[in-house]
């Protein structure tokens, strides 16, 4: 959750035209509602680019996913590689049976970060990587971007959280997840899209190991142009989850933000 010393509520939303481009906004272009009723006035609205950016790779190496390891891996240091600025930072979460957090300073590490961590049963963590990778983030410092990619079947078999927990949990980080189907079932699409749409960052279904070095490079694409929105928040500290919406009258153009935030008690 963002705390700051006026009680600000921060979003990050992402703009794109019809055929899914960056599209420019202006202040005067948004509306923002908290439980359905529209803000009274926002007090502030700036580009993130040129922000500090810390980015959480979490990659599924369960051995359901063991044969397309190889393809992540490198599509994953290609995305590394453009995405992350001198003052930018990584890490990657490697989960199965268990979760694992890697510091990346270079792309290089990233194939020995995921080849030790290579899982060897059937249990998948994935709900407790999330948990762990925001609490490595800490509470939401109302400057980094935060962006969490993950890349897995949306499958989960061991978690102690479930899908409400994880998504708390990045809420309170104030990350974006970025999710990419690989293979899996309806049931893990379904999860990994309800991830992606309630924290405001964008679902892949990926239908070969092809378009997953395009699905990186479209995200790598909006973290150049998405727009910070704060205000203050109109409703009792009373510490619970709290609705937002961004609408915009601009014709043509679609907005993403998360789904809401946690107030301060």
């Amino acid at each position: 959750m963002y705390r700051a010393a006026a009680r600000e509520v921060r979003l990050v939303v992402t703009a794109s035209d019809a055929q899914g481009a960056p599209a420019e906004l202006s202040a005067g272009d948004l509306q923002i509602s908290e439980d359905g009723r529209p803000v009274s006035a926002l007090t502030g609205f700036y580009r993130t680019a040129g922000r500090p950016l810390e980015v959480a790779l979490l990659v599924d190496v369960s051995t359901s996913m063991d044969k397309r390891l190889a393809a992540e891996v490198e599509a994953a240091r290609v995305f590394l590689a453009g995405a992350l600025g001198p003052a930018d930072r990584a890490r990657v979460v490697p989960f199965a049976e268990q979760v694992k957090v890697v510091e990346v300073r270079h792309v290089s590490e990233l194939e020995p970060a995921l080849a030790t961590a290579r899982g060897h049963g059937a249990v998948t963590r994935l709900f407790d990587a999330i948990v762990v990778a925001a609490e490595r983030f800490g509470p939401e410092n109302g400057d980094a971007r935060r962006v969490m990619v993950l890349l897995s079947d949306g499958e989960d078999t061991g978690s102690a959280a479930d899908l409400a927990g994880a998504l708390e949990a990045a809420h309170r980080a104030g990350a974006a997840l970025y999710t990419i189907g690989v293979g899996g079932d309806a049931r893990g699409r379904e999860v990994l899209r309800a991830l992606a749409e309630r924290s405001g960052g964008m679902y892949f279904e990926l239908r070969t190991p092809k378009e997953l070095e395009r699905a990186l490079a479209q995200v790598g694409r909006e973290l150049g142009t998405e727009y910070v929105v704060t205000f203050r928040p109109e409703v009792a500290p009373d510490g619970r989850f709290h609705t937002v919406r961004a609408t915009t009258s601009r014709p043509g153009v679609r907005l993403r933000t998360r789904a809401g935030y946690f107030a301060m008690k």
